[in-house]
Order: C-alpha cells, then sequence, then structure tokens
C-alpha cells in the first residue's frame, strides 16, 4: 500500500527493516585489547577478560605450559561468545600458564593478543 514511501511506512507502528551493511574485507582482526586474566572462583580455573571487539563473533583462548614462543606449545583451551568472564577451567594448580586470546569473525581468526603468564592456584 505504501508503495515503497518510507514516511508512509514509519507511521505503521511496525519496526521497519534494515538494510544489512557487509563488508568485503579480508582483513585480520586486530588483537583484543584491555586483556586480563585472574583467578578464578575455583581451584585449577582462570577468569579471561577482554575489551569487546568490534566484528568479533566469539573470542578464542589458548593455554601454554611452555615456551610461548613456540607455537607448537599453544592449545586450545575454550571458545566464548563472551568477551567478559572466560572461564578457563582444569588446569593444575601451582602450575604456570601462559594465556592468549583473539577474536574470530567471518575471516576467521585475528591477531593473537600478547599472552599473560600466571600461576593457578
Amino acid at each position: 500500500m505504501a508503495q515503497g514511501d518510507v514516511t508512509a511506512l514509519t507511521t505503521t507502528g511496525f519496526e521497519l527493516r534494515h538494510d544489512i551493511v557487509r563488508t568485503n574485507s579480508n582483513e585480520l582482526l586486530p588483537a583484543p585489547t584491555d586483556f586480563r586474566v585472574t583467578h578464578g572462583q575455583l581451584s585449577g580455573s582462570l577468569d579471561v577478560h577482554v575489551a569487546r571487539l568490534s566484528g568479533a563473533g566469539s573470542y578464542e583462548v589458548h593455554i601454554a605450559q611452555d615456551n610461548p614462543n613456540l607455537e607448537s606449545n599453544w592449545r586450545h583451551a575454550i571458545s566464548s561468545v563472551n568477551s567478559l568472564h572466560i572461564i578457563v577451567t582444569g588446569l593444575t594448580p601451582g602450575k604456570n600458564y601462559w594465556v592468549r586470546i583473539r577474536g574470530i569473525d567471518s575471516n576467521g581468526g585475528g591477531v593473537w593478543s600478547d599472552p599473560i603468564s600466571i600461576i593457578v592456584v
């Protein structure tokens, strides 16, 4: 009935459809900022936090017990759609772990954060 008249459509009280804006960029997401790792509430756990990364649909956390400069020492710990309070469990108390995180979008994994070292309690 409105025949494309946006002014008439806005008076209906219904939400209007918005065009989806997609970027065709193949650029990697940058490393997350405000990266912090603290002891979790339970023994053997860590609480990972980063600032929300624009464009990220999820976050991937890796941990390493040995030399963090060797890529082969890293293993996947958890993926999360949340950037706050990502809880990594099942770690050995008293051991030192390295933790890193990156955002994931439609292009895949972004740039890894600099790793943080922490002893699990």
